[in-house]
């Protein structure tokens, strides 16, 4: 916390970096060896750790990074975080030593865009904060890396006029070691003798409390010239026991039609603990006008959340002849002669000891800090960008003349690689386009990547609230608990706000004529091989797999063997009108929707069931709707083929339209019923199918389908108990 107190930090002095005569080393003398700070910066340079420049290439050559405790941090001024989201974590993950915490300034977000820039901007494995200007420039962010414990330090304030600040705290097992670490942009052409003075207060907090403190930011103080600002600038930061690490520049370039040569050091990182940096370092990266800027801090025992270890299997197809092997020898003893709900059973239970002995679980590390690379960045690519950022080097040091031979060189290059990349993304798009085959599912996915829309990660309960046995308030904090508890809310939200409805004079049976008219009978013809087969065949590889872990893949490559079996168990079903329980079974995935994070209200149920069960269920769903596809409504437009949600819109149009011709007025009164399906009455729905002709066993069927369901909810890794799912069972007003 900001009050805590911890132990003396050693400061180490480093000095202010003055540049006098760095325009003529730049043009006279342009062997920069290395970059070293001795080379452009003149000798009265301290012995402090040396920032030279790196090309991603040499980043990863220079030194192997394996203790946990180092931690790389990297400051980037994004000029537009949204413009430049791809190439700065494009960048980033290219690198080896994958960066703990990234501090971005002049993220440039726009308060009126906000939200869809925040879901463009999301980083895998990343949290992220920011705080954001009340300019069309400025604003900061820092992600953190999801294995880092810390917290955000919104009551840390950086209120200096046209400065942004945000603050996050790391978390060591010695309370006294933690860092702060923070991200700050200050806007250029305001006074940075009053800007220095107020940060003077602002370190001096730390210094006194002995609290550990780095931020990270494009200051706009040049520390490449020595004039009152930067002396008074770098003055204070050692007289509070700070210092800048960051001893080279991080802008140079050639002012056109003239011999004079830009070289600022703005980009700076400031700290009480620089004898914790064992790294730093200026990147070769063509994102912005500024470089980015890095250091590798050594924490003492930083608090890090252990690596997810998941358990998975490989479905390779090199080892799906040995498990076709093994489930033809298991499927001999199959007994299929029994009672439906044995029968589907044993089958399940064959399949699933086969995927155990050829795919067995493995242990898979999550490393939440691996950044994955765009889909569209191939080989060619990645050995482009290599060669374009050495041609940067060598262009920067000859000093980054405009037009020079090493400008042109880099410029032909660069844009060679973005011809690349536009045409490898559109290569990509097109490619998702064509496998979509009008799956609107599939094509919303593809649209989304092309507009850099990212999935926002699923928010999960800390907490429940339930009643005890008096009636009391509970909190329920243990993981199982609140998957157990918030599967039980889950199963009984349909009933409960069936309860809430009021009672009506009407009866359904009010609207129904008597006598019935209706003489046609429901028959469920046999279920033939080839129907099965094709809708095995239909199954989408890329859905989850239901509570018996069967995935699609598997029922796929399992279908010579496979669709003999179901079809005589299915033909059962239809001659007893029973309906395997453990199809029935739902897994449950609760969704975020918004609001408060540990109510189960705020979240959406997703239920998955097995894939044996979407082929029964559709079987079954064209043999009804066969029947009643004569008897709907003809404006029924939801759940018929060959309709969409661009008919009630058309169908509403033509309708006030009319009106318009005959000049009456429309109103329009739009129903949005809550939990509209679960709070359908079973008993109600079976009456009006008996009534329609569903009778006999086609009815018993139905029945049994509606009967006995249960689900267990799944919370990360976290599964809940088996739980009976309540509906509205009876019930006769409605």
């Amino acid at each position: 916390m900001f009050g805590n107190s911890g132990s003396n930090p050693e400061f180490t002095h480093s000095t202010r970096i003055s540049l006098t005569s760095s325009t003529d080393l730049l043009i006279n003398n342009h062997d920069f060896s290395n970059l070293s700070p001795n080379s452009v910066f003149n000798k009265n340079i301290n012995d402090i750790t040396k920032s030279n420049y790196y090309t991603i290439e040499s980043f990863n050559n220079s030194t192997t990074h394996d203790s946990v405790n180092d931690m790389l941090l990297v400051h980037i001024n994004a000029v537009s975080l949204t413009s430049n989201y791809d190439s700065i974590f494009d960048t980033l993950a290219e690198l080896k030593h994958k960066p703990s915490i990234i501090c971005v300034s002049e993220t440039r977000f726009d308060d009126s865009k906000i939200s869809q820039q925040l879901d463009s901007t999301r980083a895998p494995g990343f949290n992220l904060i920011f705080n954001n200007s009340s300019t069309s420039a400025g604003g900061t962010a820092i992600y953190i890396n999801e294995q880092i414990k810390f917290i955000e330090r919104t009551d840390i304030k950086f209120n200096f006029p046209n400065c942004e600040a945000c603050f996050v705290e790391i978390s060591c097992e010695n309370e006294k070691q933690n860092h702060i670490i923070g991200a700050l942009y200050r806007h250029p052409n305001h006074n940075a003798r009053l800007f220095t003075s107020y940060l003077r207060d602002f370190l001096e907090v730390f210094t006194t409390k002995n609290i550990k403190l780095t931020l990270m930011g494009d200051i706009n103080i040049d520390l490449n010239k020595s004039n009152l600002a930067s002396n008074e600038y770098v003055n204070t930061l050692h007289s509070v026991g700070f210092s800048t690490i960051i001893n080279q520049p991080t802008r140079i370039f050639h002012y056109v039609n003239s011999n004079n040569v830009s070289c600022s050091t703005l980009d700076h990182i400031i700290t009480n603990s620089s004898s914790c940096f064992n790294k730093t370092g200026i990147l070769i990266a063509d994102i912005s006008d500024h470089l980015p800027v890095f250091g590798t801090l050594s924490l003492t025992n930083p608090h890090i959340n252990p690596l997810k270890n998941i358990m998975r299997r490989r479905f390779t197809e090199k080892k799906k002849p040995k498990f076709l092997d093994c489930l033809e020898n298991k499927l001999t003893t199959l007994d299929i002669n029994t009672h439906p709900n044995h029968a589907i059973d044993n089958l399940l239970a064959k399949v699933k000891e086969s995927i155990d002995t050829v795919f067995p679980l493995e242990n898979f590390t999550k490393d939440q800090s691996l950044l994955a690379l765009n889909p569209w960045m191939s080989v060619d690519v990645l050995q482009a960008r290599k060669i374009r950022d050495k041609l940067n080097m060598k262009w920067l040091k000859s000093g980054r003349i405009e037009n020079s031979p090493e400008h042109i060189a880099f410029k032909k290059y660069r844009n060679k690689v973005t011809k690349m990349k536009r045409i490898a993304k559109k290569t990509t798009l097109q490619k998702g386009c064509e496998d979509a085959k009008g799956d609107s599912d599939k094509l919303w996915k593809v649209a989304k990547k092309a507009m850099n829309v990212k999935p926002k990660p699923n928010t999960t309960p800390d907490f429940l609230i339930t009643k005890n046995e008096f009636g009391d308030d509970v909190m329920v904090q243990d993981e199982p608990k609140i998957a157990n508890e918030m599967n039980r809310q889950l199963s009984e939200t349909g009933a409960k706000l069936a309860l809430q409805l009021e009672p009506t004079e009407k009866l359904f049976t009010d609207y129904l004529q008597f006598p019935n008219p209706n003489k046609d009978r429901l028959i469920l013809h046999p279920i033939t091989e080839a129907e099965v087969s094709l809708l095995i065949q239909d199954l989408d590889i890329g859905k989850s797999v239901g509570i018996d872990e069967i995935s699609p893949k598997i029922v796929k490559w399992s279908a010579p063997l496979l669709v003999p079996v179901l079809t005589n168990i299915f033909n059962k079903c239809l001659v007893s009108g029973i309906y395997p329980d453990s199809l029935k079974i739902a897994r449950v995935i609760p969704i975020f929707k918004g609001g408060d994070k540990n109510d189960t209200s705020s979240y959406r149920p997703i239920s998955i069931l097995t894939q044996i069960n979407r082929v029964f269920e559709k079987l079954l769903r064209d043999r009804l709707y066969d029947f009643f596809k004569d008897k709907l409504y003809k404006k029924q437009f939801g759940f018929r083929p060959k309709n969409s949600t661009e008919h009630p819109v058309l169908d509403l149009k033509e309708n006030i339209f009319e009106n318009c011709s005959k000049k009456q007025i429309s109103c329009i009164l739009f129903l949005d019923l809550k939990k509209a399906f679960d709070s359908v009455s079973h008993k109600i729905l079976l009456s009006k199918m008996e009534y329609y002709g569903v009778q006999g066993v086609a009815l018993k069927l139905f029945r049994s389908y509606l009967s006995n369901r249960k689900q267990r909810t799944c919370i990360g890794s976290i599964i809940s108990d088996l739980q009976l799912r309540h509906y509205r069972m009876g019930g006769t007003s409605r």
